[in-house]
């Protein structure tokens, strides 16, 4: 058992064994063993992966609206970085944005990776392995 719920700026973790769960609750306690904070970063990001995971597209200025900022100046480093999946098909670069291809729409977690600043510093990933 576990659950990882989420407000606007905070995600938590409950205890994931039913004895720790009950033995906080029975202490008038919340039954969470960790917790953590967005920045506006965390709180952009997850905004972008998001909207490309339900739109299977990044319209630019409609995002920089969104955010408010400059979405392709904010990303540059990682809209950079998508040259190989536009090569190998999985996504159509347009003026303002780009939109993920049919073949794409298969591998788009690999596409959202691209967003997550914190996936290159991880060296194992325990779940949610992707092809």
């Amino acid at each position: 058992m576990s659950s990882i719920s989420q407000t606007d700026g905070i995600y938590w973790q409950n205890y994931k064994e039913l004895p720790a769960y009950y033995a906080e609750l029975d202490h008038g306690k919340p039954p969470i063993v960790r917790g953590y904070l967005l920045t506006a970063d965390d709180k952009i990001r997850r905004t972008t992966i998001m909207r490309l995971m339900c739109d299977l597209s990044l319209d630019f200025p409609a995002m920089s609206k969104l955010l408010g900022i400059d979405f392709a100046q904010y990303f540059t480093h990682e809209l950079a970085s998508l040259a190989d999946l536009e090569g190998d098909g999985l996504i159509a670069k347009a003026a303002q944005g780009f939109s993920v291809t049919e073949v794409g729409r298969l591998l788009i977690r690999n596409i959202a990776m691209r967003f997550d600043v914190y996936l290159p510093a991880e060296k194992e990933r325990r779940f949610s392995k992707t092809i």
